[in-house]
């Protein structure tokens, strides 16, 4: 499977509708937002990203889904380690960055298998995973099971508009906590395809939800620049 969440051709029909200075003034305008105080847009701000971005995609894309609002849309990204897939896996059976370490115990969403067997969309799903703060939401502390059945995998889209790259990811774990002064975490290679740590980014990205209710849409990287070519 492609690691790429559109094709590229794909990308650049979507590009068509825009010309080279509005995609320009688009991402400026995104950097802008990204490196604000870690917590929300202006509701008029975020109803333009969500449009925005949801052309530029070709996927719809939400801050707000099903009642659902993250504490952050705008925050730093801390580097996670990888996250075991099953029971016996191990940091040698990951395939790329094996430079990070292996949290020895799951993540807080379980394993990434169906009916006992590590899938395709499993190695997907951790490869490209998110951590998000979602035991800060009212709804964790009194209905922990209902938000935590719908936040499972759920898929999410990292921006990072200063280099131009985003990350289609599934929500797999919980965190960062507060004091460490992070609102996201983010897989090796969420943070590696993503450019998150860059001289131009330095952790700074918006995140949404990926309104998916067919499972359509790829996890993966995406190329943000005009002419991807």
């Amino acid at each position: 499977m492609s690691s790429s969440a559109l094709p590229s051709a794909q990308l650049e029909d979507l590009y068509v509708e825009l010309t080279r200075e509005e995609h320009a003034a688009v991402m400026e305008k995104m950097v802008e937002m990204a490196h604000k105080p870690a917590g929300h847009l202006p509701k008029q701000d975020e109803m333009y990203l969500e449009q925005q971005l949801t052309d530029l995609f070709g996927f719809e894309v939400n801050a707000e889904l099903e009642g659902v609002r993250l504490p952050h849309t705008i925050g730093v990204m801390e580097a996670m380690p990888h996250l075991r897939r099953h029971p016996t896996d191990t940091l040698h059976d990951h395939l790329r960055c094996h430079s990070a370490v292996i949290r020895p115990v799951r993540g807080s969403f379980g394993w990434f298998t169906e009916l006992g067997q590590l899938t395709e969309h499993g190695v997907l799903q951790e490869e490209y995973y998110f951590a998000v703060q979602a035991d800060f939401l009212a709804n964790w502390q009194s209905s922990p099971m209902i938000l935590k059945n719908w936040l499972k995998f759920r898929k999410m889209v990292m921006i990072n508009p200063a280099d131009m790259r985003a990350v289609v990811g599934s929500i797999a774990d919980v965190g960062p906590s507060d004091w460490v002064h992070y609102q996201f975490g983010g897989s090796p290679e969420t943070i590696l395809d993503g450019k998150v740590w860059s001289p131009q980014t330095r952790g700074h990205v918006l995140m949404f939800f990926v309104n998916d209710p067919m499972n359509q849409v790829q996890l993966g990287p995406l190329d943000l620049r005009y002419d991807p070519r």
